[in-house]
């Protein structure tokens, strides 16, 4: 069963693309002292020049990830104050717990 298989299989009707698939002998695995990682045969595909200089487009890029940032802050402290309200504490990433009472509204202790 595995010999037919094996016959099945037929490299030649594969072709590479770069940055997706690599068809490769056992020569060259062996070339490659047989480490498989698919960097070393795949590649990377190219990628088309969009026109933006690449200072421009990592100030833009990075002034968009910091508006993202503001709002994932704003967004964790909302989901804090819910959770909060209905008597679960979550713990903040200075390893401070959050303690929320469902008695005085979900206030915090640094309320």
């Amino acid at each position: 069963m595995a010999s037919s298989r094996q016959t099945a299989w037929q490299p030649e009707c594969l072709e590479d693309e770069k940055g997706f698939c690599a068809v490769k002998t056992l020569q060259d695995v062996a070339a490659q002292d047989f480490i498989l990682t698919p960097g070393r045969y795949v590649g990377i595909a190219e990628q088309e020049d969009d026109g933006e200089p690449f200072a421009e487009k990592m100030s833009r890029l990075t002034s968009e990830l910091s508006g993202l940032f503001v709002e994932s802050h704003r967004l964790e402290e909302e989901i804090r104050k819910q959770l909060g309200s209905i008597g679960f504490n979550i713990e903040q990433e200075d390893g401070r717990e959050q303690n929320h009472n469902i008695s005085d509204g979900g206030r915090t202790d640094a309320d």
